[in-house]
């Protein structure tokens, strides 16, 4: 056999020498691109798990806390536990709860410098179930003011604050989507509850009822509570000294973001007013009261839908921001047609166009002001709890706006009395 012979036999060896090479390397970048493949998945599956859990918040908090009034004229009647008790007194213990589930927002970024989001759900969860067992045993004022409205209302600002700050990690195209699905529990909650919760006190009583209530959340609560999980890009260095007590106060100081917050308080001023007395209003055009509950739900349902269903018309075309400003223009239109035209038909147009257009409003608000925090602006990649702390402490300061807001629309000399909805209507 020749030198050449040889060295083609010996050829194929250090051919199949260097293709196991390759392979080698092939195998390594396919093996890359599996665990990218399965991170993505699993980045989708929990996104997935946010927004249920996200929702079911909503759905608990704003649900059960908006069934008060169902409570409250319980409490007053004859067989209630505060009967003969002034009403704005008793009308005090739901404010209570709605002004501290948003005031008490505030804290939270101080909380969380030491408490996980997980773990401040799970002791919302349990200080919102605490209080309606509480109240379940109560029977003066200040005894349900410091249960179902204190108790109830710290919890809640603990459960449904988390989801908002967390989720918009999760997304970026179909942002206002995923926040109009969140923010829809708040609408399917009190048209599920709110007949549920009669329902009860009719044939259980309102010791029962509130205490079933009270289960009801813990559950909904704690399940939520699991499926809440922040983005894995922003844990790898959470809660380590370095960076516990940093918040980038000078993106607090942005002319956008004041001018964000002022906008927010001037809608939040009026955004409840018509909700309070859209019953009232229907009874004197000659609506009965059953009929106005419903109008009510229907409103309730109307309004949960539209966030949705305009958040994702704002993710696909018009954007975020447009979006809003049209829903602030549009939902002041038709407060204004209300009054100018006090006709049933009128009102029946106002209960769903109302809906429509005041919903998203309340998604859109914290939605666009997660857009001014972009992390390539304010936040390195590599320090994402800056981030979220400053976001957490922008979005606080407008929900204690919103309290603040909540408090002036019960006030005489902002509110209509009664007496006052008395308009001329016609079939």
């Amino acid at each position: 056999m020749t030198t050449e012979e040889t060295t083609r036999v010996d050829t194929p060896h250090s051919l199949i020498h260097e293709s196991n090479i390759d392979v080698g390397s092939t195998i390594s970048v396919l093996h890359v691109e599996m665990i990218d493949d399965i991170e993505e998945k699993q980045l989708k599956v929990k996104a997935i798990c946010m927004l249920i859990g996200g929702f079911f918040s909503f759905f608990t908090v704003f649900g059960l806390s908006f069934t008060f009034g169902i409570f409250y004229e319980f409490y007053l009647s004859a067989d209630g536990p505060l009967y003969g008790e002034d009403p704005s007194k008793v009308a005090m213990i739901g404010t209570l709860t709605t002004a501290l589930t948003y005031s008490f927002s505030i804290f939270q970024p101080i909380l969380r410098k030491y408490i996980s989001f997980k773990m401040l759900m799970l002791i919302g969860g349990i200080l919102f179930s605490l209080g309606l067992f509480l109240a379940s045993v109560s029977n003066t004022v200040w005894e349900f003011s410091m249960t179902q409205g204190v108790l109830v209302g710290i919890g809640s600002s603990l459960i449904y604050l988390q989801p908002v700050i967390l989720t918009p990690q999760y997304f970026n195209k179909k942002r206002g989507t995923a926040m109009g699905v969140i923010f829809s529990g708040t609408g399917f909650g009190a048209f599920a509850m709110g007949p549920f919760s009669s329902y009860l006190i009719e044939q259980i009583g309102w010791k029962n009822a509130l205490r079933t209530l009270g289960t009801i959340g813990l559950i909904l609560s704690t399940s939520s509570c699991m499926l809440i999980n922040p983005h894995p890009n922003s844990t790898r260095n959470a809660f380590t000294p370095q960076n516990r007590a940093l918040i980038n106060f000078s993106v607090l100081k942005s002319g956008k973001l004041i001018l964000h917050l002022m906008c927010g308080l001037l809608q939040s001023l009026a955004y409840l007013i018509p909700t309070f007395y859209m019953s009232s209003y229907g009874i004197t055009l000659g609506f009965t009261a059953s009929q106005c509950a419903l109008f009510i739900g229907i409103n309730n349902v109307v309004n949960a839908v539209s966030k949705v269903v305009l958040g994702y018309v704002a993710d696909l075309s018009i954007g975020r921001f447009n979006m809003l400003i049209i829903c602030c223009i549009s939902s002041t239109a038709t407060i204004f047609a209300l009054w100018m035209i006090p006709t049933r038909s009128t009102f029946l147009a106002f209960v769903v166009l109302y809906g429509v257009t005041s919903g998203p409003i309340i998604s859109l608000l914290p939605t666009s002001m997660v857009e001014i925090f972009v992390f390539w602006k304010f936040a390195p990649k590599e320090d994402q709890t800056v981030w979220r702390s400053t976001v957490s402490l922008a979005l606080a300061m407008m929900f204690l706006m919103w309290a603040f807001t909540y408090l002036c629309q019960l006030h005489p000399l902002v509110t209509p009395r009664r007496s006052d909805l008395r308009p001329e209507y016609a079939e």
